[in-house]
C-alpha cells in the first residue's frame, strides 16, 4: 500500500514531479510512492480509482506550479470540472483528513481561496514547502523531513535499510578466543603479504609503457589465446575502465557518478561522404565537397531528453527548460541555449569521465546522412511518416515528438530529420569554402556570435530536415524549436 501520494498537473509540473518522485524513491521504497494516474488499469473506474489510492495513503505531496490551475484559452480553470483529476485527488484527501503538503514550484504562490472550488479551499490553510532549482537538494530535504514526521513509518522504514547495509562495527563482533600465538602468527603472514603486494606494485611500475608478459606471449603465440580455460573469469570492470567500443553499431550508455545512466550512444564507423547540398540549390551548403571522418565515433541515439537533462539540472542547480506543455520525459529538451548545451556535454564527461562534447558540422552531418548522399536519409525525394515537421502530416502536429517516435537512419540514429533543430559545435561560416576536408572541427573564420544547428524543427518546413541543411541562430538564445544531441570521442 502505497503511503504518499503525489499530485500533480503533467502540462503544469511534471519534470518537477518526477525529480520530487526520484529523490523519494532514493528514501523510500517505490512501492511506497504513487504518483501517476497513467498506473490505473484500463478499464477501471477512473474516479473510483483515484479515491481509493489517494485514501489508502498518509500524505498526499501536490505539486502546484504556475499552470496548475488548468485554465483552458477562454480562461475558464479545470478545476470547474468536478472529474478533473487533480480536483478527485485533493478533495479526496481534504475530505479524509489525510495530510496534504503543498509544494510549490517555479515561483508559484499559493493560490488565494476565493478562485478554488469551496472543496479544495482548505489547502490555501495548509503550510507549504518552496522548491527552486537553486536549492533543490536543501527544499526536498525539508519535504523528506515533513513526511518522516506525518509517517514515522517510513523513517523506521529508512532506518532499516541503512543498517541492512552498513557493515557492523568490530565492537559488535563476538570473536571466538584467540591464543597468544595467533597475534604474532598473523603478523608475520601480514608482513609477508605486504612485501609481495610492494614487489607487484615495483613490477607493475616497470611495466606502464610496455605490454604486460601475458599480452606479449599472446601477441607472439595466438595458441596460448586459445588455451586459457573456457570457465576463466576476469574482475568486473567499472564503467571508467571499459574497453573501447569500436565495432559499429555497438549501443551503450555510461553510467554516472550518480548513479544514473548517460544517454543511450551508438557506435559510427570511420568513412567518407559528400558534404553539401548535392543539387546545389542552397548557397550557404556549397561548395559540396568530400570529407573524411578518420576514427570511429560515438553519437546520441536520440535527441537529449528531458529526463536526462533534467539530471544535469537538478546537480548543477539550474532552472528546468519549459515544456509548453506537450509533456516531458522521453520528449527531446527544448529551450536549450548553445552554452547550455556545451555545460551539459562538460557535466556529462565529468560524470562518466568519458570525451562527450557536440558533435561538428561534418560529424553531424555524416552520422545524419547514415552512408546516404541524397536530399534526404531515405531518399530525394519527401515522404510522409518519416519525420516530424511542418506540413509533413504527422501525428505530432506542431508540437515536439518523443524521441524514437518515426524510423532510424541506416546508422541507427532517430530524428536527425525533424522534431527539434541540433546545436553543433562550430561558429556560423556563410559557405563551405575553405572548410576542412578531414572531418575537424572548422576553427578558422567564422562569426561566433552564431552558432550552427541541424536538422530541422516540427515547426520548419520539409526541406528544413534536409541532411544538409544548416541554420545560424544566437548562442545564448532559447527557443522551443531547439534541442541536441551529444557526441563522444573513442579511444
Amino acid at each position: 500500500m502505497p503511503n504518499i501520494f503525489i499530485s500533480y498537473r503533467r502540462e503544469d509540473s511534471a519534470g518537477y514531479a518526477q525529480a520530487v518522485y526520484s529523490r523519494l524513491a532514493q528514501h523510500f521504497s517505490k512501492d511506497r510512492i504513487f504518483m501517476d494516474v497513467d498506473t490505473i488499469a484500463p478499464g477501471a473506474d477512473f474516479e473510483r480509482a483515484i479515491e481509493t489510492a489517494v485514501s489508502e495513503c498518509e500524505v498526499l505531496v501536490a505539486v502546484i506550479g504556475k499552470r496548475w490551475m488548468g485554465a483552458d484559452a477562454t480562461g475558464v480553470s479545470r478545476f470547474e470540472n468536478t472529474k478533473d483529476y487533480v480536483r478527485l485527488e485533493l478533495s479526496t484527501a481534504l475530505d479524509r483528513d489525510i495530510r496534504v503538503i503543498p509544494v510549490l514550484v517555479d515561483g508559484m504562490t499559493m493560490p488565494s481561496e476565493e478562485i478554488l472550488p469551496v472543496n479544495l479551499r482548505p489547502i490555501t490553510r495548509r503550510h507549504a514547502i518552496e522548491i527552486s532549482n537553486t536549492r533543490f537538494s536543501f527544499d526536498v530535504e525539508r519535504l523528506l523531513t515533513a513526511i518522516r514526521q506525518t509517517v514515522p513509518e517510513l523513517g523506521a522504514k529508512q532506518r532499516q535499510n541503512q543498517d541492512e547495509t552498513t557493515p557492523t562495527a568490530p565492537h559488535e563482533v563476538s570473536a571466538p578466543r584467540r591464543s597468544s600465538f595467533q597475534p604474532l602468527l598473523y603478523t608475520g603472514i601480514g608482513v609477508i603479504l605486504a612485501l609481495v603486494f610492494a614487489g607487484i606494485v615495483l613490477w607493475r611500475g616497470n611495466l606502464q609503457d610496455q605490454d604486460s608478459i601475458s599480452n606479449y606471449f599472446e601477441k607472439a603465440d595466438p595458441k596460448k589465446v586459445e588455451s586459457k580455460p573456457a570457465n576463466q573469469t576476469s574482475r568486473p570492470v567499472s564503467p571508467t575502465e571499459r574497453a573501447p567500443v569500436l565495432s559499429s553499431g555497438t549501443i551503450f550508455r555510461d553510467h554516472l557518478k550518480s548513479g544514473r545512466d548517460g544517454p543511450e550512444m551508438i557506435v559510427i564507423s570511420a568513412g567518407s561522404f559528400r558534404m553539401g547540398d548535392s543539387q546545389r540549390k542552397e548557397k550557404r551548403e556549397i561548395p559540396v565537397h568530400s570529407v573524411r571522418i578518420p576514427k570511429a565515433f560515438a553519437i546520441g541515439r536520440y535527441e537529449v531528453t528531458f529526463a536526462e537533462y533534467e539530471q544535469f539540472a537538478i546537480a548543477t542547480n539550474r532552472q528546468f527548460p519549459p515544456d509548453e506543455g506537450w509533456g516531458r520525459g522521453r520528449r527531446p529538451a527544448i529551450y536549450i541555449s548553445w552554452q547550455e548545451a556545451i555545460a551539459y556535454t562538460k557535466w556529462l564527461s565529468a560524470q562518466s569521465g568519458k570525451r562527450y562534447r557536440l558533435p561538428n558540422e561534418a560529424e553531424w552531418e555524416y552520422a545524419a546522412r547514415g552512408g546516404k548522399e541524397t536530399a534526404y536519409w531515405w531518399g530525394d525525394e519527401w515522404q510522409n511518416g518519416m519525420a516530424n515537421c511542418a506540413g509533413c502530416d504527422s501525428p505530432f502536429d506542431k508540437k515536439t515528438a518523443p524521441v524514437g517516435s518515426f524510423k532510424p537512419n541506416p546508422f541507427g540514429l532517430y530524428d536527425t530529420a525533424g522534431n527539434v533543430w541540433e546545436w553543433v559545435k562550430e561558429c556560423w561560416h556563410e559557405n563551405y569554402s575553405g572548410a576542412p576536408a578531414d572531418g575537424s572541427t572548422w576553427i578558422s573564420g567564422g562569426n561566433c556570435s552564431r552558432r550552427v544547428r541541424r536538422g530541422g524543427s516540427y515547426a520548419h518546413p520539409q526541406r528544413s530536415s534536409r541532411s544538409s541543411s544548416r541554420e545560424r541562430y544566437y548562442p545564448e538564445n532559447h527557443s522551443e524549436t531547439i534541442g541536441f544531441r551529444v557526441f563522444q570521442e573513442l579511444d
